[in-house]
């Protein structure tokens, strides 16, 4: 198991020809070029010289710099914000097409003008709810200290994304990888060498993906086996589940261990059921922030139900913050349902686990979000 050295090659993937970003290569780390449906994407590597698990340890949880963030930046946030609100609403009050893929068009297109440019920013803004906005966010944490003179562009960036909210993903990231980690390693000290792992809306599969490939980076600088992981992506876009796959590939996960599944979380439910398979890991970090309760319920008790005996089930929600409103409209985020953190417990427990069986972490540097760690017994 080596740390990705850029000898690799992908399918549908190609190193940018972009000569502004190529010249960046050495900035930002290896990048790839995704071409999509919304444009052109490119996506940071999840493994590499910048990434954020060669810089921290997992059990490290990022709070913003003190003074930085105070009242006066979260006014301007949010009036900033206000601006896209009315904006936005007069933008749907006058479009006859009402369906969410529309209204996802209608937030990106009002764009705040002090909005950050750089490349970085553009690209959480235009892909949101996928992968393509979650990866900048993880790695300006491994990238940005690491560069001695900012431009101008990359000092906005920072500000804007270093936001408590921003940070708090970031803390998510952790704190899900953490938590598998921990799990297989209590599964390989009983002998368990072969593990089975699912992701739900695979944009978050890299917290699976993470906490096995540190699991078999550990074996290796010790002299001792690698572990064999077998992963099921889950996700209804195409995109996501070749981004997943491709991730797997940096960590040196072979394709014959990586199982992709272009359906929706019920689909995969029946389909574990007919083919009889069980996870002893399942992630759904993501997802049900966009359920109603009663649909976030029905899901919970799917993940459950696949779950072996002593099984793991990993999954978060937003919570209600200060800087809620100024997060979802100043970097375009439709249709989240923010929550309490009780509220996650709560439908953990109506979808048939048991309260003892759960662990809850809420993220600190502004309480974001908050991680449950559920145990099948």
């Amino acid at each position: 198991m080596a740390l990705f050295d850029g000898s690799f090659s992908f399918e549908g993937m190609t190193q940018t020809s972009d000569e502004e970003a190529a010249a960046q290569v050495n900035r930002y780390g290896q990048r790839y070029e995704y071409k999509s449906e919304d444009g052109t994407t490119y996506l940071l590597t999840g493994i590499d010289k910048n990434s954020v698990l060669q810089k921290f340890l997992l059990s490290k949880r990022f709070k913003p710099e003190k003074g930085k963030y105070g009242f006066w930046r979260w006014c301007f946030q949010n009036i900033s914000a206000l601006w896209v609100f009315v904006l936005f609403w007069w933008k749907v009050f006058k479009e006859k097409s009402r369906t969410p893929k529309k209204y996802k068009e209608l937030l990106n297109s009002c764009t705040p003008p002090w909005y950050p440019t750089h490349e970085m920013a553009q690209q959480i803004r235009r892909c949101v709810t996928g992968t393509g906005a979650l990866v900048p966010i993880y790695d300006r944490e491994a990238i940005f200290p690491q560069i001695q003179h900012l431009t101008a562009k990359e000092k906005a960036f920072l500000h804007e994304y270093g936001q408590p909210e921003a940070l708090d993903v970031t803390n998510r990231l952790f704190s899900a990888t953490e938590a598998q980690k921990k799990h297989i390693d209590e599964l390989v000290r009983a002998g368990q060498m072969e593990i089975v792992m699912g992701s739900i809306a695979s944009g978050s599969s890299r917290t699976s993906l993470d906490a096995a490939y540190l699991t078999n980076l550990e074996r290796v600088v010790e002299g001792l086996p690698a572990v064999k992981f077998i992963f099921h992506f889950v996700d209804t876009n195409s995109e996501a589940l070749r981004s997943a796959r491709d991730s797997a590939r940096f960590r040196g996960f072979s394709d014959d261990v990586v199982f992709t599944h272009h359906m929706r979380a019920s689909q995969f439910f029946a389909y574990c059921e007919e083919h009889g398979l069980k996870l002893d890991i399942l992630e759904e970090v993501g997802l049900i922030d966009y359920l109603k309760n009663r649909d976030r319920i029905r899901n919970f008790r799917g993940c459950l139900g696949i779950l072996k005996a002593g099984g793991i089930f990993v999954t978060a929600h937003i919570n209600r913050t200060v800087w809620g409103f100024s997060v979802k409209y100043r970097t375009g985020w439709p249709g989240l349902r923010r929550r309490r953190p009780a509220d996650l417990r709560k439908h953990l427990v109506k979808a048939g686990a048991k309260s003892s069986n759960i662990t809850l972490e809420t993220m600190p540097a502004c309480g974001a979000h908050t991680v449950a760690v559920v145990r099948n017994n």
